[in-house]
């Protein structure tokens, strides 16, 4: 199958419609490009269909949850990989919890991730980025680098 969207609308929340109506699907294997002007959508588009913002009226079905890598990377540059990717809590958690330096909160925030760490370096050697650490500053990698954290997170790991 791959993505199907109906009926998608947004309106902003002082009520200027930005896009109504759009329907579309997009099939396992196949690409595709959304190209327009700025300030048309496409971001909010894309931000909906990854399940950050709420259309107004429509709906979708996927066979695998979408997921949305930013435009800009700057806003993440005063964190490290693990607080970007939502992460820090659990890996210092599941650390106390080896350490055996746990509290009854380490298991509630740990749940039932206890193979995250390895889920994490499956997924950043999958993209060539095993050199890269949960601790690392955003800062200090590349653009290609950030997007391969972003990509990685997604499409390997489920947090």
């Amino acid at each position: 199958m791959g993505l199907n969207v109906q009926g998608l609308s947004y309106i902003h929340p002082n009520k200027d419609i930005l896009f109504l109506n759009i329907s579309f699907s997009v099939y396992s294997g196949e690409k595709c490009a959304i190209i327009g002007n700025n300030g048309i959508g496409k971001s909010t588009l894309l931000s909906i269909i990854a399940g950050k913002l709420s259309a107004a009226t429509g709906s979708m079905t996927y066979d695998m949850s979408p997921y949305f890598i930013p435009q800009h990377f700057g806003q993440f540059n005063d964190k490290t990989v693990a607080e970007t990717l939502g992460i820090a809590d659990k890996l210092k958690a599941l650390a106390s919890i080896l350490a055996g330096n746990s509290t009854i909160d380490d298991f509630t925030v740990i749940n039932d991730d206890w193979d995250l760490q390895e889920r994490l370096n499956k997924a950043f050697g999958r993209w060539g980025i095993s050199h890269i650490t949960p601790d690392m500053p955003m800062h200090d990698l590349s653009g290609g680098e950030k997007t391969k954290v972003f990509i990685s997170q997604q499409r390997y790991y489920h947090l």
